[in-house]
């Protein structure tokens, strides 16, 4: 078999070498195989000279990394494909010349064989002085020693060398050590020595062990004695070096720290805080007895080696571990950290835990130590004073909580909201700092009185703001009492019912006010009845007399004392509004310009008049007269006011009106409104006056009727709207009225005027139901006296029997709205219905709920307003026969 590679040492017992070599290259089966030296003595470069030119290919001087000397091997082999193997530069023939090369390299390195071992020798005598010198040394450190340190023969436990801190003093060269460490009267063998020299011949290894001896003096000692084996070269043990430590108080020490260290453990498994240690993978090295129950475990050793994973669900776990870890990484402490866990009934807890980093003894972080208490009762019932607490900073009442002298110690934001006053500002104040004065002192010790007898107190209170403001609150005030029923403290819970208290009274004035209009709509449905008469006999008297008569002034005066009274009359209407109305789509910026000249001459030149319009201002659906007759009214109660003169300002504006706003006006509703404001600097009012300023007859004025705004109420009601009255005495008066907006401009229509020959009759026949004997006279002899057939009854059934008596053949049915026994509007649908097409004409002295306006509109029936002249009745009657 042949080799692909040669690689041979230089130095080698038989054959160096460079022989080997040259006997390859002198083979002519060898010389082909390339040929590698791998030296570590021959390492100069004539070495390398004379190796390459006995034909090696490489020469390689160790050491080498293994790596680069594959590299180099693997590079020879390329080299012999390319090209042929390298011929010796010396022939194999010149033996001499080799020889002689070949003894000079030989030479050089015994020369420095020679010179390494003189070296070596030198260096070896030094050493041994060396030691010599450190044994010297070491044995008086030895005997400097203040511990004991003895040598012994591990053969017949001799001892061989002592020094005087064993206090043995000189001993025989047969002395035993064992016999000296022990009582006379108990003598031990080698082999029972604690220390066990049979041991250290046996492992040939130190050992350290603690025993009891006798010192010099008889007293027992606790030692720790330390044995080293000495070994030969041979590796036998020949001596045994014992150094000692008297441990004695140490050992006592010990037995103290461990019954600590006892008590501390039985302190720790005895509390119920849990204790644990965990190594820094977060495996438990040590726990308390609190812990395995928490974790359902029987004994603390179930738990140790393990980790949370083991126990606990693998996200609750994972956060463990993680907290556990950042501390390791961090060597941060997290301290009272709040933490859900779960206990050995599977239970969901709260833990209060504290964890911070275990160090050795060179600081290094090996653990983690964690104490935990279970807060869950604590965690609840923080939970409950956090809701608490939330509920009373967050209540819509205002809660104050004082001492038992009263003075305040807490009020929520509320309170603050409500008074004004800060926080600050009242702590260590007394609630009497919001007495409004309206109470007398009586009030206030009966308010005490109850709540020191252990009583709650519940009212209403008007107290005043920290502006000055008055609001009305209702009040509970309780006192607050710990376990042994001891009043500590006082609890008051006060509800704003400022708002409540104002639509109250709105509410009040509101049922008062309808209650008034509902009486004077009832007095005006029977004035109007007899006015009815009055006016319509003596407009016939004086049509059958002569103006020179002496009679006629008389039944004149009569006449126009009628329409006083008609005016009056149509006043209540209007408050009660219970007047029928014209509507017609009005632009109020129009309507007060056009009376504007007239206005400004009304109040004189004293008083400065200012108008504000509104840009585009939308529409309102109003009688126009009622409209003009509101504005006249404000302007002449604003002129009244203005006694020296002043400012009066007419403004107009839309508005929208929220659920904010209407909450505190109970008369006003959303949506989209045209308000147009009279504002004087007049004498103003006081609240007690704008109370009663709608009221009919009521009037601050020396001269007039009182139905000035009364009238304006009623008017503005009837039209869906509302007035707002902003006054204060010495500040002059603003008066706001709402008319609610709508959609679409209507085209007006012209009224058409038909002239009084054409209201004559022709024989039609007339149905009268009037239930009032004056007024069914009147009635039935005007239509009767202009061409017209009357069969007059009192009610209905008087109706419906002449009706079916006379087979219905009438031409118009003229009825009162209000009878006795039937609706007048119920009565006209049945005659109706017995034969359409017959006309009907309906009248009354005011219009309200019974009236059935709504329905009247609704079926187009016409209405005829009482009181009405003779003329006025007949245009009636004459439009509804022949409709235009």
């Amino acid at each position: 078999d042949s080799f692909d590679m040669i690689i041979s040492d230089i130095l080698m017992p038989k054959m160096d070498g460079f022989h080997l070599c040259r006997e390859c290259k002198s083979d002519d089966v060898l010389k082909q195989i390339p040929f590698v030296f791998y030296t570590g003595t021959y390492t100069d470069e004539k070495d390398e000279e004379l190796a390459l030119s006995l034909g090696a290919e490489k020469y390689i001087v160790k050491p080498q990394e293994p790596n680069v000397f594959l590299e180099i091997l693997k590079n020879v082999n390329k080299e012999r494909v390319k090209r042929p193997l390298v011929a010796p530069k010396r022939p194999i023939e010149e033996e001499t010349v080799y020889l002689e090369e070949y003894n000079k390299r030989l030479i050089k390195k015994l020369e420095k064989k020679m010179l390494d071992l003189k070296k070596e020798v030198d260096e070896r005598k030094k050493a041994e002085e060396k030691v010599k010198e450190q044994n010297k040394f070491l044995k008086d450190v030895m005997c400097s020693l203040t511990h004991p340190f003895y040598v012994v023969d591990p053969k017949d436990y001799r001892i061989v060398l002592q020094n005087t801190a064993t206090g043995w003093g000189n001993i025989s060269e047969d002395t035993k050590c064992y016999t000296l460490s022990h009582k006379r009267d108990k003598p031990c063998s080698g082999k029972d020595h604690p220390c066990s020299l049979e041991e250290v011949k046996k492992t040939k290894m130190p050992m350290t062990l603690e025993h009891t001896h006798y010192d010099k003096d008889g007293n027992l000692r606790s030692v720790e004695v330390h044995a080293y084996p000495v070994l030969d070269n041979n590796g036998n043990v020949v001596q045994v070096i014992e150094y000692c430590l008297d441990i004695t108080e140490r050992k006592k020490a010990e037995d103290t720290l461990e019954k600590e260290r006892n008590l501390l453990r039985t302190l720790i498994d005895n509390l119920p805080d849990i204790i644990y240690v965990k190594n820094t993978e977060s495996r438990f090295v040590t726990v308390n007895t609190a812990v395995t129950q928490l974790m359902g475990a029987a004994t603390p050793g179930e738990l140790i080696g393990k980790t949370d994973f083991d126990f606990y669900p693998k996200e609750l776990a994972e956060k463990y571990y993680t907290d556990e870890q950042e501390i390791v990484y961090s060597g941060q402490a997290v301290i009272n950290q709040e933490e859900p866990g779960i206990d050995s009934a599977g239970n969901s807890v709260w833990l209060s835990t504290t964890k911070v980093p275990l160090r050795d003894e060179r600081g290094k972080i090996v653990g983690i130590i964690g104490i935990g208490r279970d807060i869950t009762d604590h965690k609840q019932m923080d939970e409950e004073l956090r809701k608490l607490s939330l509920a009373v900073e967050q209540s819509p009442v205002s809660i104050v909580i004082t001492d038992i002298k009263g003075n305040i110690e807490y009020v929520n934001p509320k309170f603050t909201e409500l008074t004004g006053y800060t926080y600050n500002e009242v702590i260590g104040k007394n609630p009497r700092i919001l007495k409004s004065g309206e109470y007398a002192p009586k009030f206030y010790k009966e308010l005490w009185d109850t709540i020191t007898s252990g009583k709650e107190w519940r009212g209403e209170l008007h107290n005043k703001k920290k502006n000055g403001e008055l609001y009305w609150e209702h009040a509970s005030i309780s006192p607050i009492k710990d376990k042994e029923g001891v009043i500590t403290h006082y609890l008051g819970v006060m509800e704003d019912i400022t708002e409540i208290k104002h639509l109250e009274m709105q509410l009040i004035q509101a049922q008062k006010m309808e209650a008034i209009g509902t009486l004077a709509g009832g007095v005006a449905h029977d004035f109007n009845n007899l006015l009815t008469v009055v006016i319509g006999y003596s407009d016939f008297m004086l049509s059958k007399l002569d103006k020179q008569n002496e009679m006629y002034g008389l039944i004149d005066q009569i006449r126009k004392a009628g329409r006083r009274g008609a005016s009056v009359a149509q006043q209540l209407l209007a408050f009660s509004r219970k007047q029928t109305l014209k509507p017609q789509v009005l632009e109020l910026n129009t309507v007060i310009a056009e009376m504007e000249k007239m206005l400004r001459r009304l109040i004189g030149e004293d008083i400065e008049l200012i108008t504000v319009y509104e840009p585009d201002l939308k529409y309102v659906k109003a009688d126009q007269g009622q409209v003009e007759q509101v504005l006249m009214n404000l302007v002449v109660n604003a002129r009244d006011a203005m006694v020296d003169g002043g400012r009066l300002a007419l403004k107009t504006e839309d508005v929208t009106i929220d659920e904010q706003y209407c909450k505190l006006n109970s008369e006003a509703r959303p949506g989209n409104f045209v308000c147009f404001s009279v504002e004087d600097s007049g004498i103003g009012m006081d609240k007690e006056t704008i109370s009663h300023i709608f009221e009919p007859f009521f009037t601050t004025k020396e001269v007039g009727t009182g139905l000035g705004l009364s009238v304006i109420y009623g008017i503005v009601k009837q039209h869906e709207g509302w007035i707002n009255v902003y006054s204060e005495p010495g500040q002059g008066s603003t008066f706001k009225v709402y008319f609610p907006v709508i959609s679409v401009k209507e085209d007006k229509k012209d009224e058409e005027k038909i002239s009084i020959e054409e209201l004559r009759g022709s024989g039609e026949r007339v149905l009268l139901v009037e239930d009032d004997d004056l007024l069914i006279e009147y009635a039935k002899g005007a239509l009767s006296n202009n061409g017209y057939k009357v069969f007059e009854v009192k009610n209905a059934k008087e109706a419906l029997d002449i009706f079916e008596k006379e087979e219905g053949n009438f031409d118009i049915v003229f009825s009162d709205v209000v009878l006795p026994d039937k609706n007048g509007v119920e009565l006209v649908e049945m005659l109706v219905s017995h034969k359409p097409g017959i006309k009907v004409l309906l009248s009354s002295g005011y219009l309200d709920d019974k009236s059935q306006w709504a329905k009247i509109q609704e079926k187009g029936f016409t209405f005829i307003q009482k009181p009405y002249t003779m003329a006025e009745l007949l245009k009636a009657i004459k439009d509804v026969i022949k409709p235009n």
